[in-house]
């Protein structure tokens, strides 16, 4: 092997031996709501073991009737599931974020978003990936 082969064979396995074992965590709050100011997480939950689990992260009726409409009607498996989680501003504006495992190593998050009288307004989607070893 000449040397240049070396030195890259080794910055390779230098990068590879860096990256291993990392995790590229979800996007935050600010990352999912840019146009929104003052956003927090009020509740989630990892891993829901049933779709009744809606009710442990929001307390709203209407919202979490909707959520739990939206799982069935767009057939995710509970245990593809990954986190609940509910957010607010403070104006009345409320989402309900779902993370589903959509595939090895992607995960989508749906964002159902509410006005002040719990009335869906808007549904957005994104995606992240998950690197683990």
């Amino acid at each position: 092997m000449k040397s240049t082969q070396i030195a890259e064979f080794v910055f390779l396995l230098a990068v590879f031996t860096l990256v291993a074992g990392c995790r590229i965590s979800p996007p935050q709050a600010q990352h999912l709501f840019p146009f929104h100011k003052g956003v927090r997480e009020v509740s989630s939950m990892l891993v829901p073991s049933s779709i009744t689990d809606v009710t442990k992260v929001c307390d709203d009726k209407l919202i979490v009737e909707d959520s739990q409409n939206y799982i069935r009607t767009n057939n995710f498996v509970i245990w593809a599931v990954e986190q609940l989680a509910f957010y607010e501003d403070g104006t009345g504006w409320h989402a309900m974020a779902i993370t589903v495992n959509a595939s090895t190593h992607k995960n989508v998050v749906h964002i159902l978003e509410y006005d002040k009288f719990d009335v869906r307004k808007k549904v957005r989607k994104t995606s992240w990936t998950s690197i683990t070893w």
